[in-house]
């Protein structure tokens, strides 16, 4: 029972029980409102009868009545008419009436016409038996064929016309050769191959081919004595037979050969003139070999490309200029310097040689160097690659084992080489909602630019949108519950949100289009009661829910706008009121927090079926408040009221294990939740200050960070996180009943003192600066402690 007579307070909400008094003034107006409607239905209802009984087409007037009655009585009916007795036509006669042409009369054509009455002309006569016999008599005018008789055909005529009296067929025979004649007109003429010779037939061609075979004594003559034929003459051979010269020995007879003496008369010529050339020669070629040398050694120093060159600049900080010796003429690719900078550098700083042009510094990745990366004194090495001075070496660096390079925004002045903190500030209270909700609340759910509030009076589900960091009220949906919504999800691109409230239909989903949210038909399953805590899976697809009777969870299916209840896990230990649910962000694991022991209860998801996993080995200690998955899938944290507040478990596969304890001990827990892509927790205080606790984890082991400076007890219930991880909304039971903060992204410093380093509680990296910068430049860090 509240405390209070004349409000709702947090215990009845948590109890679902109404308020047990009313004002006098209070129910006068309840009194009144009953009269008006008493009244306002009366006169409608007035209305309607009148006009009921004015209605004339609904009701017997008295000529109808007299028309009526003037008729015969009896039965007016009669038999249809057939060929003997009158009566009613029938619809085949009527059919059959309509189809007769006017005037028509029964009419019968005769099967036979004697000749006599048929006309006769020109193009039409009758033929009589004898005349058809006459025709029939007649000969065929076909032509003849080999195989039947007919007329003779132009072309056969024309070719017995140019046959002799008496020819004969054409014979295959010969007349005579060279003195042999035939003898008959069918003799033939026999050719035989002789000594050497041989006869080929070839009757599809009707060819005879004479070859010569080389079988006769000394053979085939070959198209030369070379190989290639029967009868090759040799090559002679040195000191021994005779033969044909070979081509070597021609080529050396005819052009390289010498006889001894001529040889011996050169060899002589050429030995004096090695000694006049020798002695005349010797002193010039010393002297020329020193030039060489002199001029390779020249060569070789001024390859800037195997030896880089080295110098000092000069000129202003955005155009260095430096001269080297020897002088190179050209800045081809490869070529290398190392320069000490007189001064720091401009941004987009060139470099030009012995006035050769000036050519852009940049980095190794091709990029320009920032204002004051280039420091008075450091060496910095640079190749010429295409159109720019890449820098060839790190200026100097040295690598730390385990140092990590990472690309940060500025959040002050920073130098290239001070040592910067990467650190979280705390979370920012935002200016209060535009219209507060009436009442305490209990339901929040948050979408990236979308918040929805169940409260505790009418309309009891509030909308409202972001506008920059400002959430202002949108209009009510046309359908609202009819009690208070205790859970509330939205789908992660908050296209539908789901609506959880303790009396039937228990489950109301709303579709957004634009900013307006509209209910749709209610799935055809509903959940068996009340709904009390709700959760969207990361892929749209699937709803879970806890519920406040048995079997105290349910599941549901979304394809398009309908949504199907899914089987209940075959194996479900719940036997009391859930007390919370969590969704890994991959939706591969489901887990309860309950009020018996083991106190939670994790289940794998494999298509629409789920399947409970084992109990960690290390339970929780009693029943827990809130429970939540890191955005990695890694760890599941649940929080409870005894102990240190919050135990977690860090996931190997299917198997969960307790990691350490957290640093802090937490009071009067309650909801928590991870951050959706940090590893940041945040946990509510009810009736407790401060209201929010936020926790920062590396590794295994979360410890307090700092919390908001505007943090306070508010009697608060549940919290809810934007998709993206920038807000935090937490509804409470204490005025304005939502307040909406703001998590600031992490920011990069420098480290002026240890001290300033110390007081720093959430800091989660230690370096120096890689390169210098102001406020809101994204620059380069090193990481030396993460």
């Amino acid at each position: 029972m509240s405390r209070f007579p004349w409000r709702d307070t947090s215990t009845d909400i948590a109890g679902g029980q109404p308020p047990q008094w009313e004002t006098p003034q209070g129910a006068q107006k309840k009194a009144d409102d009953a009269l008006k409607e008493s009244k306002d239905y009366t006169d409608e209802q007035n209305v309607n009868f009148n006009a009921h009984i004015e209605d004339t087409t609904i009701h017997v007037t008295p000529a109808d009545k007299a028309n009526w009655n003037s008729k015969a009585p009896g039965v007016h009916t009669h038999a249809n008419a057939t060929p003997t007795t009158p009566g009613f036509m029938s619809p085949e006669d009527y059919t059959k009436l309509k189809g007769v042409e006017a005037e028509a009369n029964k009419y019968v054509h005769p099967a036979t016409h004697p000749p006599a009455i048929i006309a006769q002309d020109a193009a039409n006569r009758f033929v009589s038996d004898a005349e058809k016999a006459a025709w029939n008599g007649k000969a065929e005018t076909t032509e003849a064929t080999t195989a039947a008789k007919g007329l003779l055909s132009p072309p056969d005529k024309q070719k017995l016309d140019g046959i002799e009296v008496e020819a004969e067929v054409n014979q295959n025979a010969f007349s005579g050769v060279n003195g042999v004649v035939a003898t008959s007109k069918s003799d033939t003429l026999q050719l035989t191959g002789g000594t050497g010779i041989t006869i080929t037939e070839d009757a599809a061609t009707k060819r005879l081919t004479v070859t010569a075979t080389g079988t006769a004594t000394p053979g085939a003559h070959a198209t030369s004595h070379l190989p290639g034929g029967t009868d090759v003459i040799p090559e002679a051979v040195t000191g021994g037979l005779s033969g044909l010269m070979s081509g070597l020995d021609a080529q050396f007879v005819r052009q390289d050969g010498e006889t001894k003496t001529g040889a011996q008369l050169k060899a002589d010529e050429a030995l004096v003139a090695a000694n006049e050339y020798a002695d005349g020669k010797s002193d010039a070629a010393i002297e020329d070999a020193k030039v060489y040398t002199d001029t390779q050694i020249s060569v070789v120093n001024a390859n800037y490309i195997r030896q880089p060159g080295y110098a000092g600049t000069t000129g202003t900080g955005s155009a260095y200029v430096v001269t080297l010796n020897p002088v190179p003429t050209t800045l081809p690719n490869g070529f290398g310097i190392t320069i000490v900078p007189h001064v720091t550098n401009a941004p987009g700083a060139t470099l030009n040689i012995n006035g050769l042009g000036a050519t852009p510094l940049k980095k190794q990745d091709g990029t320009a160097y920032a204002a004051g990366d280039l420091l008075v004194g450091k060496p910095y090495t640079f190749r010429r690659v295409g159109s720019d001075f890449l820098a060839d070496s790190g200026g100097g660096e040295v690598e730390i084992p385990g140092q990590t390079e990472m690309t940060v925004t500025y959040s002050e002045e920073i130098a290239q080489g001070d040592m910067v903190r990467m650190y979280t500030p705390p979370i920012e209270l935002l200016p209060a909602l535009s219209t507060a909700p009436p009442g305490p609340s209990i339901g929040i759910a948050m979408g990236n630019d979308y918040i929805a509030v169940g409260t505790n009076a009418s309309p009891y589900l509030m909308l409202y949108k972001r506008s920059g960091d400002t959430f202002n009220k949108l209009a009510n949906p046309s359908v609202l519950p009819g009690s208070i919504p205790n859970a509330l999800a939205f789908s992660p691109n908050a296209d539908y949100l789901y609506v959880g409230v303790g009396s039937a239909p228990y489950l109301l989903v709303y579709k957004r289009s634009g900013d307006t949210f509209s209910k749709l038909p209610d799935p055809t399953i509903l959940p068996g009661g009340n709904i009390t805590y709700l959760r969207a899976a990361s892929d749209g697809t699937y709803i879970y829910m806890t519920l406040s009777v048995s079997p105290y969870f349910a599941m549901y299916k979304r394809s398009g706008d309908t949504f199907t209840k899914l089987a209940d896990p075959s194996v479900n230990p719940i036997v009391a009121n859930p007390r919370n649910l969590a969704v890994s962000n991959s939706g591969e694991f489901i887990a309860v927090s309950h009020n018996t022991s083991p106190y939670i209860l994790i289940y794998k998801r494999s298509g629409d079926v789920l399947s409970k996993v084992s109990d960690p080995v290390i339970t929780p200690p009693s029943s827990g408040s809130g429970i939540s998955f890191s955005y990695d899938d890694n760890y599941l944290t649940f929080s409870h009221t005894v102990g240190m507040g919050m135990t977690t478990y860090k996931r190997l596969a299917d198997v969960f294990t307790k990691a350490p304890d957290a640093l802090t001990k937490a009071s009067l827990t309650g909801d928590i939740s991870y951050h959706p892509n940090k590893m940041k927790l945040f946990l509510v205080q009810s009736n407790n200050a401060p209201d929010i606790l936020p926790y920062s984890q590396k590794g295994d082991l979360l410890f307090r960070v700092s919390e908001s400076k505007d943090a306070k007890s508010q009697s608060a219930n549940r919290l809810a996180l934007s998709p993206d991880g920038v807000y935090l909304a937490l509804v409470s039971n204490t005025s304005p009943y939502v307040n909406v903060f703001k998590i600031p992204s992490e920011k990069v410093a420098r480290v002026s003192n240890t001290a300033a380093l110390m007081s720093e509680t959430d800091v989660g990296v230690i370096g120096y600066a890689k390169e210098g910068g102001s406020a809101g430049d994204i620059r380069k860090i090193i990481a030396l402690i993460q």
